[in-house]
């Protein structure tokens, strides 16, 4: 077993939410471990669209720009088509702006739902990989793909927890302090 690890807050998987979840914290210079029993980020297509509020997180963080150079091609259709079967008859048709004339739809929207940035057409697959990059990038964050959280122990008001990776080995993590709330 390696020498016990400290952090303040774990992350056990390191998808979307995990991913974002890092560089959150390490934009605050919280000390933060992220693992996943998988080798990596997703391999396989997965979701295929990001939705405009989580665009408008990805512009706050700074690289909205970096997930609309990913997915379709700036040009490319992104309408929505409802079909008899495939290559069968068009029923109905939702038309949506290519990522080039997003920018430009945007500045025309009014009302209820406008938003700072559209939807975009991107594999959860490529998004991911851009997330891991900038998680990397914040020295308060350990990313460790090919672990997995293996075991809890409470004891009273601490938490022993117990990582292992793909190869085996192990470490553990100093107590956790369990807590309702902000400490005074």
């Amino acid at each position: 077993m390696e020498n016990a690890v400290e952090t303040d807050v774990l992350i056990a998987g390191g998808g979307p939410f995990g991913l974002m979840l890092a560089n959150e914290l390490g934009r605050r210079h919280i000390k933060c471990l992220l693992v996943d029993p998988k080798a990596s980020t997703a391999f396989n297509p997965q979701a295929n669209a990001t939705q405009a509020r989580t665009m408008e997180h990805f512009r706050r963080l700074g690289f909205a720009q970096e997930i609309r150079a990913q997915g379709l091609p700036p040009h490319h259709p992104t309408d929505i088509t409802y079909l008899t079967r495939f290559s069968g008859i068009e029923l109905a048709r939702l038309r949506l702006p290519t990522a080039a004339a997003a920018p430009q739809a945007i500045k025309a929207m009014s009302g209820s739902w406008s938003a700072a940035e559209l939807p975009h057409r991107v594999s959860q697959k490529f998004v991911e990989v851009t997330l891991r990059q900038h998680a990397e990038k914040w020295a308060s964050n350990d990313i460790r793909y090919g672990w997995k959280l293996d075991s809890t122990t409470q004891v009273q008001s601490q938490l022993a927890i117990l990582l292992r990776s793909a190869f085996n080995k192990s470490i553990r993590l100093n107590p956790f302090r369990l807590t309702s709330g902000p400490s005074t």
